[in-house]
């Protein structure tokens, strides 16, 4: 089940791709929310796919909660991970693809591994 937090300008287009694709029962949209922590903790990857992003706080709050992240080279993104997640380059989406693909294969004990190193890369 994959889950989209937030809001943004290709919300409606990317509502009516689900929909044309018959995925509604696979995507969610859950919009703007103020419990990302439960949605974090509640997650098994973290995908940021932006073309911009500032310092990256988002994806510092997903590595102190534990989570595998997959993002963009974007801002200071890159800084933030390190050598704890999967970077792509930003507008690249196969590239973006085949790391969620190579994150979802990992074994459980490599997930909370990695988990764990990021929460300590951060905290």
């Amino acid at each position: 089940k994959l889950w989209i937090v937030g809001e943004g300008s290709e919300r409606q287009k990317l509502t009516d791709l689900v929909i044309q694709l018959n995925l509604s029962n696979k995507i969610t949209f859950l919009g703007v929310r103020s419990d990302v922590a439960n949605i974090y903790n509640a997650a098994d990857l973290y995908v940021l796919s932006s073309a911009w992003e500032g310092f990256g706080l988002v994806v510092a709050e997903a590595m102190a909660s534990e989570r595998v992240v997959v993002v963009t080279d974007c801002g200071g993104v890159k800084e933030v991970v390190g050598e704890c997640g999967y970077l792509v380059p930003a507008q690249n989406s196969l590239a973006l693809k085949n790391a969620i693909t190579n994150a979802l294969d990992i074994s459980n004990a490599e997930a909370e591994n990695m988990g764990r190193l990021a929460r300590k890369r951060i905290v």
